[in-house]
C-alpha cells in the first residue's frame, strides 16, 4: 500500500470514527451502565466523597437500583439532633458497608442490625447509620472519621474491613480521582482506557455496552476479567511480599490510629471482616485458584484475617469475622451476587443477623 492510500485510508477512518463520536452523542446512545455520573465529588481531604442530595441509578448485568444520598452525602436517611437516650452507631467502610448493589437501602445489613436493635431494646432508640463510600480504605475513614463523622456524635464505631480491598487501598497502591462527569478513575499516569472513557462518548459506548453483553453471555469469563490476580497471589499466600508487606504495615498503622482516637474519644471500637466470596464458596476457590494460577498448597484463604485478628488481641479491640457464619450457612455462592463482587438481599439479611448475635450485649446506655 502506497503512502498517498495510507494517508487516505487514515483519514478515511478518522472520518468513521468522528461521525460514530458525534451519533453517539446526538442520539445519547452511551448507556447508562454502571455508578451514575455526579455521583462522586472531588474532596480536598479524602481525595472525593458521595455527592450530598443526589438521586441517580446504579445499573448492573443482574440489577436496577435506585441511589439517594443525604444532606450530609450519605446513602442514609437524615439525621437531625441526637435525641436523649439515644444511641449512635456509626459504620465505616467501602463499597460493601454502601451496598446498593441490587438491595434496597432497609435491605443493606446495617438496617437489618437497626431493626433488630431496636426490637431488643424498644426504651432506647439506635440509629446505625452507614458512611460507606466505594473505593475507600481504613486511612480514608479516620479521615471522615475525624472531620465529619465525629459530628454525628456516635457511642459506636464499627469498622468494615474489606479483606479482598483495604489492604491494597490502605497502600495507596491504586489512587481513584473524580472526572469532570462525576465518576471515579484510576489516578495512573498513561492510561489511555481512563482518557477514552473520560472523554469519548463513542468509546464508553463500545466499552461499556461489550462489558454488559459479555456478562450476560458469559458471566464466568466477565467477572473473573474483573480480578486483580497479582493482588490476590500476594493476599491469600504464604509466601510474604513485599507490596503486601507495605500494605499490611499501612494498614496496621490505620487502624491503631484509629484505636487511638476512638479510645481518646470514648467511643467504642469493633472491627468487621467483611470476606470475599472466594473465601465463603468451596467451589469459587478452586476456580480462583486456577484462573490465578497459585500452587493450592501454598494457598491460605484466612490470612487477611488472622493478620486483623492478631493484632485486634493484642490490642483489646473487639472483631467480629463473619467468614464462619457465613461459610457455615452457603450452599453455592448463596450471599453474593454470581456477577457482582457484594452481599445480594440474602446475604445482607445474613450477615445482620449475625452482626446483631455479636453487638446486641457490647450495646451500653448511659444513665
Amino acid at each position: 500500500m502506497t503512502i498517498g492510500r495510507l494517508k487516505i485510508f487514515f483519514v478515511s477512518l478518522l472520518f468513521v470514527i468522528l461521525i460514530f463520536e458525534m451519533m453517539v452523542r446526538g442520539f445519547k446512545l452511551f448507556p447508562n451502565y454502571g455508578y451514575p455520573d455526579g455521583m462522586y465529588v472531588a474532596d480536598s481531604l479524602l481525595g472525593y466523597r458521595l455527592q450530598a442530595n443526589f438521586s441517580g441509578k446504579f445499573i448492573g448485568p443482574e440489577f436496577q437500583t435506585a441511589i439517594k444520598t443525604n444532606s450530609v452525602g450519605l446513602e442514609d436517611v437524615e439525621f437531625g439532633k441526637k435525641e436523649i437516650g439515644e444511641y449512635r452507631i456509626l459504620a465505616l467502610g467501602d463499597s460493601f458497608t454502601w451496598g446498593a448493589y441490587g438491595v434496597r437501602p432497609q435491605e443493606n445489613f446495617l438496617k437489618v442490625l437497626e431493626k433488630e436493635l431496636n426490637a431488643k431494646y424498644p426504651q432506647h432508640l439506635i440509629r446505625v447509620i452507614n458512611s460507606g463510600v466505594p473505593g475507600y480504605g481504613t486511612a480514608q475513614e479516620l479521615l471522615y472519621l475525624k472531620s465529619r463523622g465525629i459530628e454525628l456524635l456516635p457511642d459506636m464505631i464499627i469498622v468494615n474491613f474489606c479483606v479482598e480491598n483495604d489492604f491494597f487501598e490502605n497502600a495507596a497502591i491504586r489512587k481513584l480521582g473524580v472526572n469532570a462527569r462525576g465518576q471515579l478513575t484510576l489516578n495512573s499516569v498513561g492510561s489511555w482506557r481512563a482518557t477514552l472513557l473520560e472523554y469519548s462518548h463513542a468509546y464508553r459506548f463500545i466499552d461499556r455496552g461489550m462489558g454488559s453483553l459479555v456478562a450476560r453471555l458469559a458471566p464466568e469469563k466477565f467477572i473473573f476479567n474483573q480480578q486483580p490476580w497479582p493482588a490476590a497471589k500476594e493476599l491469600f499466600t504464604h509466601s510474604e511480599d513485599p507490596h503486601f508487606e507495605q500494605a499490611k504495615t499501612e494498614t496496621l498503622k490505620a487502624l491503631e490510629d484509629l484505636r487511638r482516637f476512638c479510645e481518646d474519644s470514648k467511643i467504642s471500637l469493633v472491627i468487621v471482616l467483611i470476606p470475599s466470596k472466594y473465601q465463603v464458596d468451596r467451589h469459587l476457590q478452586k476456580i480462583f485458584i486456577t484462573k490465578a494460577k497459585l500452587d493450592k498448597t501454598n494457598v491460605d484463604f484466612t490470612k487477611p484475617q488472622r493478620i486483623i485478628s492478631a493484632w485486634a488481641f493484642d490490642h483489646h479491640v473487639v472483631v467480629i469475622d463473619l467468614l464462619p457464619g457465613l461459610k457455615e450457612k452457603n450452599k453455592n455462592n448463596d450471599f453474593y451476587w454470581p456477577l457482582n463482587a457484594h452481599f445480594n438481599t440474602a446475604g445482607n439479611q445474613h450477615v445482620g443477623q449475625i452482626l446483631f448475635k455479636e453487638l446486641n450485649t457490647l450495646i451500653s446506655f448511659k444513665q
